[in-house]
């Protein structure tokens, strides 16, 4: 049976010092107060778990709307919750790096069953802008397609948004997807590696 190793200096970190030493606020909702601290230089996570998670009205460079992955498609009400893979298959995916050897070109498999989100991101009603998208999933054919991760420059600032369930007891790969997360919002990255996400496959 195949099984995802996790390493260990990633999972169980103290997320506390990760967050100071990455410079990085993670906070579950993102309202005109974070906004402006993001504006003016900040580098914020939002874990994005709830339809509320994202304040209505802010300006942001692209909108982001949090939708409950059984929510119709927005651009097609009467196909039902597609997201939700019930009558159609859905492939999930994302770009990583501490964990790129378990997600790079690749569709994110069992070992992430634990984190795949409730909720997903798109944009005013309509699909998100992939430019911004770093992780996220499409159903059959490349068809409805939704966001999990978005990352964006706001300002001086930084802002990531991500629907991925990434609270401690939901394992190791949360926690090392975490740590990735607060890495890649705070620009920190290991010896040798690019700062900036690839695009969307």
């Amino acid at each position: 049976m195949p099984f995802a190793i996790v390493p260990r200096w990633l999972a169980g970190r103290d997320r506390e010092a990760l967050e100071v030493r990455a410079g990085v606020t993670v906070t579950r909702r993102l309202d005109r107060a974070t906004l402006a601290r993001v504006r003016a230089g900040a580098r914020v996570l939002v874990l994005a778990t709830s339809p509320t998670a994202i304040e209505e009205g802010l300006e942001l460079p692209v909108p982001l709307r949090v939708r409950p992955r059984s929510a119709a498609h927005p651009d097609r009400p009467s196909a039902g919750a597609v997201w939700e893979g019930d009558w159609i298959t859905t492939f999930a995916w994302a770009i990583t790096r501490e964990l790129a050897d378990l997600t790079q070109g690749r569709c994110l498999d069992l070992a992430f069953r634990r984190v795949l989100p409730d909720h997903v991101l798109t944009g005013d009603g309509a699909d998100l802008d992939p430019r911004v998208v770093t992780a996220g999933m499409f159903a059959g054919w490349v068809h409805a397609p939704a966001a999990f991760t978005a990352s964006m420059p706001v300002g001086a600032g930084q802002l990531v948004v991500t629907t991925f369930r990434l609270d401690p007891d939901n394992g190791p790969v949360a926690e090392a997807l975490l740590a990735d997360l607060v890495r890649a919002t705070g620009g920190k990255h290991r010896a040798g590696e690019t700062p900036g996400a690839g695009p969307a496959p």
